[in-house]
């Protein structure tokens, strides 16, 4: 995927959990809910998006 649209445009992978459902359903945080791990590909979402808009 790299190779075709490069490094800027490929994003982690997120990984189907429960854990997504319940911090929607709480209303709260996966770091709340103490899964920090599972906010990896949201964290470096947020910094690309940051990054095109120029807001960093």
């Amino acid at each position: 995927m790299r190779d075709e649209v490069g490094e800027k445009l490929v994003l982690p992978s997120i990984r189907e959990s429960e854990r997504y459902k319940q911090a929607i359903n709480k209303r709260t945080t996966l770091s709340q809910l103490g899964y920090t791990d599972l906010e990896y590909p949201f964290e470096i979402l947020i910094d690309k998006i940051r990054a095109s808009v120029g807001s960093k």
